[in-house]
């Protein structure tokens, strides 16, 4: 097979790969995420069910591709929030921004943050999507770096203090979602208890204490 056709056939896999994921989309804004599956989407493309396999293993998988990539999924998100920032934010506070990026995006994309999340080790661990869609964790890992370039955060490996950072906002918006905070709704609150938003900004700045270099 030539070069150029092989340049065609890659082009044609990933104008259906997008819309497969255009189809996905569509269906949870239409109909919640419960009612994605494969063999829907297939019959909205007007393409077998076997077909779709070349492209996607599972549901899970669409909803990961759908809550990770472009400019809709959350790198795209994080990317909005840096870009918004002033050149002169210190890292700690574009930090803070990526880390409230992650919680917003979890809130506004609650059933597919719980349906790529919530099922144990039928999925992948985070840090195996961080790598695989790393748009993302690529905005943490310079934000990181250039803390510690600025002698701002401590000196320790970056991979080792942007997993940290990431781990512990993801543990925090999963605890969220899941109640532990006053119920199971995101914008739930309970008398007498600390409001989530005030909550989470304790929590960033524990971490920022954690990272910051003494």
């Amino acid at each position: 097979m030539g070069r150029g056709a092989t340049q065609r056939r890659a082009a044609a896999r990933q104008e259906m790969r997008e819309d497969i994921l255009r189809a996905a989309r569509e269906m949870i804004e239409q109909e919640g995420v419960a009612n994605l599956s494969l063999r829907a989407i297939a019959r909205t493309l007007g393409y077998s069910p076997a077909a779709l396999y070349e492209y996607f293993t599972s549901k899970e998988a669409i909803a990961k591709a759908l809550y990770f990539e472009g400019a809709d999924g959350l790198a795209g998100q994080m990317h909005r929030d840096l870009a918004a920032l002033s050149p002169a934010t210190p890292p700690m506070d574009a930090k803070k921004a990526l880390g409230r990026a992650y919680r917003r995006y979890a809130l506004d994309n609650r059933e597919l943050f719980l349906l790529v999340f919530g099922s144990g080790n039928a999925f992948s661990t985070l840090s195996e999507q961080m790598e695989k869609n790393s748009e993302g964790y690529d905005a943490l890992l310079a934000t990181v770096q250039s803390g510690i370039d600025s002698g701002d955060i401590v000196e320790m490996p970056v991979e080792m203090l942007a997993l940290t950072a990431w781990a512990s906002v993801h543990g925090f918006v999963m605890l969220e979602l899941s109640g532990a905070f006053g119920g199971s709704e995101p914008d739930c609150e309970v008398p007498g208890q600390i409001p989530p938003d005030q909550l989470f900004e304790a929590h960033m700045e524990l971490i920022d204490i954690g990272m910051r270099r003494r």
